[in-house]
Protein backbone atom coordinates (compact mmCIF):
# COMPACT_ATOMS: atom_id res chain seq x y z
CA UNK A 1 0.00 0.00 0.00
CA UNK A 2 3.05 2.26 -0.29
CA UNK A 3 4.30 3.99 -3.45
CA UNK A 4 7.98 4.23 -4.39
CA UNK A 5 8.92 7.80 -5.34
CA UNK A 6 12.16 6.78 -7.03
CA UNK A 7 10.38 4.53 -9.49
CA UNK A 8 7.01 6.28 -9.60
CA UNK A 9 7.53 8.09 -12.88
CA UNK A 10 8.40 4.91 -14.76
CA UNK A 11 5.88 2.54 -13.19
CA UNK A 12 2.72 4.56 -12.61
CA UNK A 13 1.80 5.14 -16.31
CA UNK A 14 2.14 1.43 -17.07
CA UNK A 15 0.37 0.25 -13.95
CA UNK A 16 -2.51 2.68 -14.32
CA UNK A 17 -2.99 1.72 -17.94
CA UNK A 18 -2.84 -1.98 -17.25
CA UNK A 19 -5.32 -1.60 -14.40
CA UNK A 20 -7.81 -0.20 -16.93
CA UNK A 21 -7.27 -3.17 -19.24
CA UNK A 22 -7.34 -5.81 -16.54
CA UNK A 23 -9.92 -4.40 -14.15
CA UNK A 24 -10.20 -7.71 -12.35
CA UNK A 25 -6.83 -6.99 -10.77
CA UNK A 26 -7.85 -3.60 -9.38
CA UNK A 27 -10.09 -2.49 -6.56
CA UNK A 28 -11.33 1.04 -7.17
CA UNK A 29 -12.36 1.42 -3.53
CA UNK A 30 -8.96 0.46 -2.11
CA UNK A 31 -7.11 3.07 -0.08
CA UNK A 32 -3.96 4.34 -1.76
CA UNK A 33 -0.82 5.36 0.12
CA UNK A 34 1.36 8.35 -0.55
CA UNK A 35 5.02 8.27 0.36
CA UNK A 36 7.64 10.86 1.12
CA UNK A 37 10.92 8.99 1.42
CA UNK A 38 13.56 10.32 3.81
CA UNK A 39 17.06 8.87 3.16
CA UNK A 40 19.26 8.36 6.18
CA UNK A 41 21.68 11.08 5.03
CA UNK A 42 18.88 13.61 5.72
CA UNK A 43 18.53 14.74 2.11
CA UNK A 44 15.12 16.38 2.05
CA UNK A 45 12.60 15.20 -0.53
CA UNK A 46 10.11 17.92 -1.29
CA UNK A 47 8.08 16.01 -3.83
CA UNK A 48 4.93 14.28 -2.59
CA UNK A 49 2.90 12.34 -5.11
CA UNK A 50 -0.47 10.65 -4.80
CA UNK A 51 -1.54 7.87 -7.13
CA UNK A 52 -4.79 8.43 -9.09
CA UNK A 53 -7.67 6.07 -8.60
CA UNK A 54 -8.12 3.21 -11.08
CA UNK A 55 -11.04 4.89 -12.82
CA UNK A 56 -9.28 8.26 -13.27
CA UNK A 57 -10.16 9.64 -16.69
CA UNK A 58 -6.74 11.27 -17.00
CA UNK A 59 -4.92 7.93 -17.04
CA UNK A 60 -2.36 7.51 -19.85
CA UNK A 61 -3.72 6.15 -23.13
CA UNK A 62 -0.83 3.73 -23.59
CA UNK A 63 -2.22 0.22 -24.02
CA UNK A 64 -0.44 -2.61 -22.26
CA UNK A 65 -0.55 -6.28 -23.06
CA UNK A 66 -1.20 -8.97 -20.51
CA UNK A 67 2.40 -10.15 -20.82
CA UNK A 68 3.64 -6.58 -20.14
CA UNK A 69 1.60 -6.48 -16.98
CA UNK A 70 3.00 -9.71 -15.57
CA UNK A 71 6.54 -8.73 -16.51
CA UNK A 72 6.15 -5.59 -14.39
CA UNK A 73 4.67 -7.57 -11.52
CA UNK A 74 7.49 -10.12 -11.62
CA UNK A 75 10.08 -7.35 -11.72
CA UNK A 76 8.54 -5.69 -8.65
CA UNK A 77 8.50 -8.98 -6.76
CA UNK A 78 12.21 -9.54 -7.45
CA UNK A 79 13.13 -6.00 -6.39
CA UNK A 80 11.08 -6.13 -3.19
CA UNK A 81 12.91 -7.08 0.01
CA UNK A 82 9.67 -8.11 1.69
CA UNK A 83 9.38 -11.91 1.86
CA UNK A 84 5.61 -11.90 2.15
CA UNK A 85 3.68 -9.65 -0.21
CA UNK A 86 0.57 -8.11 1.40
CA UNK A 87 -2.63 -8.26 -0.58
CA UNK A 88 -2.89 -5.05 -2.63
CA UNK A 89 -4.63 -3.47 -5.56
CA UNK A 90 -2.73 -4.13 -8.81
CA UNK A 91 -2.10 -0.38 -9.04
CA UNK A 92 -0.11 -0.17 -5.84
CA UNK A 93 3.67 -0.47 -6.05
CA UNK A 94 5.72 -1.68 -3.07
CA UNK A 95 7.68 1.22 -1.63
CA UNK A 96 11.46 1.22 -1.91
CA UNK A 97 13.16 0.90 1.45
CA UNK A 98 15.51 3.71 2.43
CA UNK A 99 19.25 3.11 2.18
CA UNK A 100 20.74 1.32 5.18
CA UNK A 101 23.31 3.25 7.21
CA UNK A 102 26.46 1.82 8.83
CA UNK A 103 24.33 0.33 11.61
CA UNK A 104 21.99 -1.52 9.25
CA UNK A 105 19.20 1.02 9.86
CA UNK A 106 16.97 2.65 7.26
CA UNK A 107 14.42 5.41 7.82
CA UNK A 108 11.34 6.22 5.75
CA UNK A 109 8.46 8.67 5.95
CA UNK A 110 5.14 7.53 4.54
CA UNK A 111 1.58 8.80 4.52
CA UNK A 112 -1.55 6.89 5.46
CA UNK A 113 -4.51 8.51 3.68
CA UNK A 114 -7.75 9.02 5.59
CA UNK A 115 -10.82 11.14 4.96
CA UNK A 116 -10.15 12.87 8.27
CA UNK A 117 -6.64 13.86 7.09
CA UNK A 118 -3.57 12.05 5.77
CA UNK A 119 -1.48 10.68 8.66
CA UNK A 120 2.35 10.91 8.70
CA UNK A 121 3.90 7.48 9.31
CA UNK A 122 7.55 7.04 10.31
CA UNK A 123 9.21 3.67 9.67
CA UNK A 124 12.59 2.62 11.06
CA UNK A 125 13.81 -0.71 9.72
CA UNK A 126 16.73 -2.63 11.22
CA UNK A 127 18.57 -5.44 9.45
CA UNK A 128 19.27 -7.69 12.42
CA UNK A 129 21.27 -10.02 10.18
CA UNK A 130 23.97 -7.34 9.93
CA UNK A 131 24.62 -7.53 13.67
CA UNK A 132 25.59 -3.85 13.83
CA UNK A 133 23.15 -2.90 16.59
CA UNK A 134 21.63 -4.70 19.56
CA UNK A 135 17.92 -4.16 20.35
CA UNK A 136 17.47 -3.55 24.08
CA UNK A 137 14.62 -2.78 26.47
CA UNK A 138 15.65 -0.18 29.05
CA UNK A 139 14.18 1.76 31.96
CA UNK A 140 14.28 5.54 31.55
CA UNK A 141 17.00 6.16 34.13
CA UNK A 142 17.91 2.53 34.73
CA UNK A 143 15.44 2.02 37.57
CA UNK A 144 11.76 1.27 37.93
CA UNK A 145 9.56 4.34 38.33
CA UNK A 146 12.04 6.69 36.64
CA UNK A 147 11.02 8.86 33.69
CA UNK A 148 12.72 10.73 30.87
CA UNK A 149 12.14 11.84 27.31
CA UNK A 150 13.14 9.40 24.59
CA UNK A 151 15.90 11.76 23.48
CA UNK A 152 17.34 11.68 27.01
CA UNK A 153 16.99 7.88 27.19
CA UNK A 154 19.02 7.56 23.97
CA UNK A 155 21.76 9.69 25.53
CA UNK A 156 21.65 7.67 28.76
CA UNK A 157 22.30 4.42 26.94
CA UNK A 158 24.28 5.58 23.89
CA UNK A 159 21.50 4.46 21.55
CA UNK A 160 21.52 5.18 17.82
CA UNK A 161 17.73 5.05 17.61
CA UNK A 162 14.70 4.21 19.73
CA UNK A 163 10.92 4.17 20.07
CA UNK A 164 8.83 4.51 23.21
CA UNK A 165 8.06 1.28 25.04
CA UNK A 166 5.16 -0.36 26.82
CA UNK A 167 2.28 1.15 28.77
CA UNK A 168 3.07 2.49 32.24
CA UNK A 169 1.28 3.81 35.30
CA UNK A 170 0.92 7.59 34.94
CA UNK A 171 1.43 8.10 38.71
CA UNK A 172 4.20 5.64 39.58
CA UNK A 173 5.76 5.24 36.10
CA UNK A 174 5.94 1.50 36.74
CA UNK A 175 5.46 -0.63 33.64
CA UNK A 176 2.08 -2.27 33.11
CA UNK A 177 2.37 -6.01 32.60
CA UNK A 178 5.46 -8.17 32.34
CA UNK A 179 8.93 -6.61 32.24
CA UNK A 180 12.25 -8.44 32.04
CA UNK A 181 15.68 -6.84 31.56
CA UNK A 182 18.94 -8.78 31.21
CA UNK A 183 17.17 -11.99 32.17
CA UNK A 184 15.93 -10.51 35.46
CA UNK A 185 12.18 -10.19 36.07
CA UNK A 186 11.53 -6.54 36.96
CA UNK A 187 7.75 -6.83 37.10
CA UNK A 188 5.61 -9.94 37.14
CA UNK A 189 3.02 -10.71 34.48
CA UNK A 190 -0.69 -10.78 35.16
CA UNK A 191 -1.71 -14.00 36.85
CA UNK A 192 -5.13 -14.40 35.28
CA UNK A 193 -4.16 -13.99 31.65
CA UNK A 194 -0.89 -13.78 29.75
CA UNK A 195 -0.66 -10.62 27.67
CA UNK A 196 0.93 -10.21 24.27
CA UNK A 197 4.65 -9.76 24.83
CA UNK A 198 7.61 -8.55 22.77
CA UNK A 199 10.79 -10.42 23.59
CA UNK A 200 14.46 -10.17 22.67
CA UNK A 201 16.21 -13.53 22.86
CA UNK A 202 19.73 -14.16 24.14
CA UNK A 203 20.96 -14.52 20.53
CA UNK A 204 19.55 -11.09 19.56
CA UNK A 205 16.53 -12.41 17.67
CA UNK A 206 13.08 -11.10 18.57
CA UNK A 207 9.72 -12.73 19.20
CA UNK A 208 6.07 -11.72 19.62
CA UNK A 209 3.66 -13.95 21.49
CA UNK A 210 1.95 -14.83 24.77
CA UNK A 211 4.45 -16.59 27.03
CA UNK A 212 3.30 -18.92 29.76
CA UNK A 213 4.70 -18.38 33.24
CA UNK A 214 5.14 -20.45 36.36
CA UNK A 215 6.17 -18.66 39.54
CA UNK A 216 6.25 -19.93 43.08
CA UNK A 217 8.22 -19.47 46.30
CA UNK A 218 9.19 -22.01 48.97
CA UNK A 219 11.39 -21.37 51.99
CA UNK A 220 13.19 -24.52 53.21
CA UNK A 221 10.86 -26.47 55.48
CA UNK A 222 7.75 -24.66 54.22
CA UNK A 223 5.08 -25.24 51.58
CA UNK A 224 4.98 -23.65 48.13
CA UNK A 225 3.23 -20.28 47.85
CA UNK A 226 2.28 -18.27 44.78
CA UNK A 227 4.01 -14.94 44.15
CA UNK A 228 1.33 -12.34 43.45
CA UNK A 229 3.58 -9.67 42.04
CA UNK A 230 7.04 -8.18 41.64
CA UNK A 231 7.89 -4.53 42.31
CA UNK A 232 4.36 -3.19 42.57
CA UNK A 233 2.21 -1.76 45.31
CA UNK A 234 0.75 -4.40 47.62
CA UNK A 235 -3.05 -4.30 47.53
CA UNK A 236 -3.52 -6.56 50.56
CA UNK A 237 -3.67 -10.33 50.99
CA UNK A 238 -0.64 -10.82 48.73
CA UNK A 239 2.95 -12.00 48.58
CA UNK A 240 5.15 -9.50 46.75
CA UNK A 241 8.87 -9.47 45.93
CA UNK A 242 10.74 -6.16 45.82
CA UNK A 243 14.16 -5.55 44.27
CA UNK A 244 16.36 -2.47 43.96
CA UNK A 245 14.56 -1.45 40.75
CA UNK A 246 11.49 -0.60 42.84
CA UNK A 247 13.26 1.87 45.12
CA UNK A 248 15.11 2.08 48.42
CA UNK A 249 12.32 1.10 50.81
CA UNK A 250 8.79 -0.23 51.17
CA UNK A 251 6.24 -0.20 54.01
CA UNK A 252 5.08 -3.59 55.34
CA UNK A 253 1.29 -3.64 55.98
CA UNK A 254 0.22 -4.10 59.60
CA UNK A 255 0.41 -7.71 60.68
CA UNK A 256 2.70 -8.63 57.83
CA UNK A 257 6.38 -9.46 57.68
CA UNK A 258 9.26 -8.63 55.41
CA UNK A 259 12.09 -11.08 54.74
CA UNK A 260 15.25 -9.54 53.27
CA UNK A 261 17.39 -11.95 51.27
CA UNK A 262 20.75 -11.82 49.51
CA UNK A 263 21.77 -12.77 46.00
CA UNK A 264 21.89 -16.47 46.94
CA UNK A 265 18.35 -16.38 48.29
CA UNK A 266 19.37 -16.65 51.97
CA UNK A 267 17.22 -14.72 54.47
CA UNK A 268 19.33 -11.94 56.04
CA UNK A 269 16.68 -10.30 58.22
CA UNK A 270 13.01 -10.21 59.27
CA UNK A 271 11.44 -6.75 59.45
CA UNK A 272 8.18 -4.90 60.13
CA UNK A 273 6.95 -1.42 59.26
CA UNK A 274 9.22 0.51 56.89
CA UNK A 275 11.88 -1.79 55.43
CA UNK A 276 14.93 -1.05 53.32
CA UNK A 277 15.32 -3.01 50.09
CA UNK A 278 18.80 -4.57 49.67
CA UNK A 279 20.83 -3.57 46.62
CA UNK A 280 21.47 -7.25 45.89
CA UNK A 281 18.83 -9.87 46.46
CA UNK A 282 15.60 -8.25 47.60
CA UNK A 283 12.74 -8.23 50.06
CA UNK A 284 9.89 -10.70 50.34
CA UNK A 285 6.71 -9.01 51.64
CA UNK A 286 4.18 -11.37 53.21
CA UNK A 287 0.81 -9.96 54.33
CA UNK A 288 -0.90 -11.08 57.54
CA UNK A 289 -3.10 -13.78 56.00
CA UNK A 290 -0.03 -15.57 54.59
CA UNK A 291 2.34 -15.20 57.54
CA UNK A 292 1.47 -18.67 58.86
CA UNK A 293 3.08 -20.15 55.77
CA UNK A 294 6.43 -18.71 56.84
CA UNK A 295 6.44 -19.55 60.59
CA UNK A 296 9.66 -21.60 60.25
CA UNK A 297 11.45 -19.06 58.05
CA UNK A 298 14.35 -17.64 60.07
CA UNK A 299 17.61 -15.85 59.23
CA UNK A 300 19.81 -18.12 57.17
CA UNK A 301 16.85 -19.97 55.65
CA UNK A 302 17.21 -20.66 51.96
CA UNK A 303 14.29 -19.36 49.87
CA UNK A 304 13.69 -21.16 46.61
CA UNK A 305 12.21 -18.94 43.93
CA UNK A 306 10.64 -20.45 40.83
CA UNK A 307 9.78 -18.02 38.07
CA UNK A 308 9.93 -19.90 34.82
CA UNK A 309 9.04 -18.79 31.34
CA UNK A 310 7.99 -21.81 29.34
CA UNK A 311 9.90 -22.61 26.14
CA UNK A 312 10.85 -20.83 23.92
CA UNK A 313 10.52 -17.79 26.17
CA UNK A 314 12.97 -19.28 28.66
CA UNK A 315 15.69 -17.96 26.34
CA UNK A 316 14.44 -14.36 26.52
CA UNK A 317 16.94 -11.70 27.60
CA UNK A 318 14.55 -8.72 27.57
CA UNK A 319 10.77 -8.61 27.31
CA UNK A 320 7.82 -6.35 27.93
CA UNK A 321 4.12 -7.06 27.74
CA UNK A 322 0.73 -5.33 27.98
CA UNK A 323 0.70 -4.59 24.27
CA UNK A 324 -1.97 -5.57 21.76
CA UNK A 325 -1.31 -8.22 19.13
CA UNK A 326 -1.63 -6.52 15.73
CA UNK A 327 -0.25 -8.98 13.18
CA UNK A 328 0.11 -12.75 13.22
CA UNK A 329 1.41 -14.88 10.34
CA UNK A 330 1.45 -11.82 8.09
CA UNK A 331 -2.23 -10.95 8.60
CA UNK A 332 -4.08 -8.30 10.58
CA UNK A 333 -5.14 -10.01 13.81
CA UNK A 334 -6.17 -7.25 16.22
CA UNK A 335 -9.19 -8.26 18.31
CA UNK A 336 -10.53 -5.79 20.87
CA UNK A 337 -12.39 -8.44 22.87
CA UNK A 338 -9.52 -10.91 22.99
CA UNK A 339 -7.02 -8.21 23.95
CA UNK A 340 -9.44 -6.72 26.52
CA UNK A 341 -8.89 -3.21 25.21
CA UNK A 342 -11.03 -0.58 26.89
CA UNK A 343 -13.11 1.80 24.77
CA UNK A 344 -11.03 4.75 25.98
CA UNK A 345 -8.04 3.32 24.08
CA UNK A 346 -9.91 2.80 20.82
CA UNK A 347 -10.32 5.27 17.99
CA UNK A 348 -7.74 7.32 16.13
CA UNK A 349 -4.62 8.49 17.93
CA UNK A 350 -0.84 8.48 17.70
CA UNK A 351 0.30 4.86 17.61
CA UNK A 352 3.62 3.04 18.11
CA UNK A 353 4.22 -0.54 16.99
CA UNK A 354 7.09 -2.97 16.56
CA UNK A 355 7.26 -6.08 14.41
CA UNK A 356 9.51 -8.58 12.69
CA UNK A 357 9.72 -9.71 9.06
CA UNK A 358 10.45 -13.19 7.74
CA UNK A 359 13.93 -12.06 6.67
CA UNK A 360 14.77 -10.93 10.22
CA UNK A 361 14.24 -7.20 9.85
CA UNK A 362 13.01 -5.40 12.95
CA UNK A 363 10.36 -2.81 12.00
CA UNK A 364 9.64 0.10 14.36
CA UNK A 365 6.74 2.38 13.41
CA UNK A 366 5.21 5.59 14.77
CA UNK A 367 2.05 7.05 13.23
CA UNK A 368 1.40 10.66 14.25
CA UNK A 369 -1.94 11.81 15.65
CA UNK A 370 -3.89 14.82 16.86
CA UNK A 371 -2.30 17.15 14.33
CA UNK A 372 -4.04 20.14 12.81
CA UNK A 373 -4.82 18.25 9.60
CA UNK A 374 -4.94 14.64 10.85
CA UNK A 375 -6.22 12.65 13.83
CA UNK A 376 -4.05 9.53 13.78
CA UNK A 377 -4.90 5.85 13.19
CA UNK A 378 -6.80 3.15 15.05
CA UNK A 379 -5.48 -0.31 15.96
CA UNK A 380 -6.73 -1.96 12.77
CA UNK A 381 -5.04 0.73 10.69
CA UNK A 382 -1.68 0.51 12.46
CA UNK A 383 -1.94 -3.26 12.04
CA UNK A 384 -2.44 -2.83 8.28
CA UNK A 385 0.56 -0.49 8.17
CA UNK A 386 2.69 -3.19 9.82
CA UNK A 387 1.49 -5.76 7.28
CA UNK A 388 2.35 -3.37 4.46
CA UNK A 389 5.83 -3.04 5.96
CA UNK A 390 6.25 -6.79 5.53
CA UNK A 391 5.78 -7.84 9.16
CA UNK A 392 4.82 -11.42 9.92
CA UNK A 393 4.20 -10.55 13.58
CA UNK A 394 3.68 -7.19 15.29
CA UNK A 395 2.59 -5.72 18.61
CA UNK A 396 1.26 -2.29 19.59
CA UNK A 397 3.16 -0.37 22.24
CA UNK A 398 2.10 2.69 24.24
CA UNK A 399 0.55 5.43 22.10
CA UNK A 400 -0.93 8.91 22.33
CA UNK A 401 1.48 11.52 23.67
CA UNK A 402 4.03 8.79 24.42
CA UNK A 403 4.49 7.89 20.75
CA UNK A 404 7.99 9.01 19.80
CA UNK A 405 10.76 7.94 17.42
CA UNK A 406 14.37 9.12 17.69
CA UNK A 407 17.18 8.54 15.19
CA UNK A 408 20.70 9.98 15.53
CA UNK A 409 19.52 12.33 18.26
CA UNK A 410 16.64 13.71 16.19
CA UNK A 411 12.94 13.28 16.94
CA UNK A 412 11.53 12.10 13.61
CA UNK A 413 7.82 12.33 14.38
CA UNK A 414 5.65 15.09 15.81
CA UNK A 415 4.67 14.14 19.39
CA UNK A 416 1.04 14.99 20.09
CA UNK A 417 1.60 16.57 23.51
CA UNK A 418 1.62 20.37 23.30
CA UNK A 419 4.89 20.50 25.21
CA UNK A 420 6.66 18.20 22.77
CA UNK A 421 8.28 14.98 24.00
CA UNK A 422 6.51 13.30 26.88
CA UNK A 423 8.55 11.74 29.68
CA UNK A 424 8.15 7.96 29.50
CA UNK A 425 9.08 5.00 31.70
CA UNK A 426 10.79 2.59 29.31
CA UNK A 427 11.87 2.27 25.70
CA UNK A 428 13.09 -0.04 22.97
CA UNK A 429 16.53 1.20 21.96
CA UNK A 430 19.17 0.21 19.40
CA UNK A 431 22.70 0.21 20.82
CA UNK A 432 25.84 -0.18 18.66
CA UNK A 433 27.00 -3.79 18.90
CA UNK A 434 30.44 -2.83 20.20
CA UNK A 435 28.99 -0.71 23.01
CA UNK A 436 26.28 -3.14 24.17
CA UNK A 437 26.96 -5.01 27.41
Amino acid sequence: MFVNLTSLRSFVPVLVATSLVFSSFANADAKIFKIKSKPVDDVQVSEEVSVPEADNAAAPKKQATKSDFFKKVEKLKKESASPKEPKKSAMVVESAKGAFDEYGISVEEKTFPKSSGDVPVHVLRVNLNAGKVVPKIVLAEGRLGSKATLTKICKNFGAVAAINGSFFDAKTYAAVGYLMIDGKPIQAPLIVKARTTFGIMSDGSVMVGKPKFRRRIRPEGEFFSMIDGINRKCSGGEIIIYTEEFGKSVTIPEGGLGFTFNGEGLVTGIVKGKANIPETGGLLLVTSNHVHRFKNTAEGTKIHFTQTLMSPWDKARDAFGSGMLLVSEGKVSFDQTREEVGKYLMGSASRTAVGITADNHLVMVVADGRGGSYKGVDFDEIAQIMVDCGCTDAIALDGGGSSTMVYNGEVLNTPSDKGGERKIANALVLIPAGAAK
